[in-house]
């Protein structure tokens, strides 16, 4: 049965068009998979359509954390970053803890990143941890003076020095590193890598199950207990 045959509320099906028109590639992938897409959001409406924008700030992460990963993501030339993406994910217990769960479909315009080991907000807690470890490990290779880097870099290891700070600060100290971008690119090739990360355009390429981030495109968002049904009838029929 054609997925026009099944819908009966005009609303849903003005909706749902417009995923047939311009997810085709996604749904696809999804069809394929046999894998949702979800986010939890306090919303009460039955469909909506978010556009990822540039001015997201963090929600429940570290904003200095935050910040210095979105630079990495900026050095590294990603597309993605924190801050003009929406998270998604294939648990629902995940997004339930969000708010009201909704089935979402990326359009084909999306870009998509994801980690194949860890949460993406779990690394964001990371980055400034890993980065004291990487500074101190690569010492004798960043100053001749091993002990002082390690005297001047202390705070990254003191959260009460933390709370107040913001990137522009955390940078300034830094600044005595010679050729420091070049030590925070190194820094962030091996960061990104330990945790998987992966950008791509291809929804199929994706490695995990957990938080995906998508930047640019369009997601359409249905109310699950309000429409699942009838989308997994769409998707998979009686399967």
């Amino acid at each position: 049965m054609k997925w026009n045959d099944i819908i009966t509320d005009e609303e849903f099906y003005a909706h749902w068009k417009l995923v047939e028109e311009t997810c085709k590639k996604n749904l696809q992938v999804i069809r394929q998979s046999k894998h949702l897409f979800y986010r939890g959001m306090k919303y009460n409406q039955p469909y909506c359509i978010l556009t990822p924008r540039t001015d997201r700030q963090p929600r429940d992460s570290n904003k200095l954390n935050h910040d210095l990963v979105n630079y990495g993501f900026k050095l590294m030339v990603y597309e993605t970053n924190r801050s003009n993406s929406l998270a998604i994910t294939q648990l629902m217990d995940q997004a339930n803890i969000y708010g009201n769960p909704y089935i979402v479909i990326p359009n084909d315009n999306c870009v998509f990143m994801s980690s194949s080991e860890e949460d993406m907000g779990h690394m964001i807690g990371l980055v400034i941890d890993n980065l004291y470890f990487y500074l101190v490990t690569n010492a004798p290779g960043i100053m001749n003076d091993t002990d002082q880097l390690r005297n001047r870099i202390s705070f990254l290891k003191g959260q009460n020095s933390l709370v107040t700070m913001n990137f522009t600060k955390l940078i300034d100290k830094l600044n005595f590193i010679p050729d420091l971008e070049n030590v925070l690119i190194s820094f962030f090739k091996q960061f990104f890598t330990n945790f998987g990360i992966k950008e791509s355009k291809d929804l199929s390429e994706l490695n995990t199950m957990g938080e995906v981030i998508v930047s640019t495109g369009h997601l359409f968002c249905f109310d699950y207990y309000k429409t699942h049904y009838i989308i997994e009838q769409i998707l998979w029929g009686d399967e």
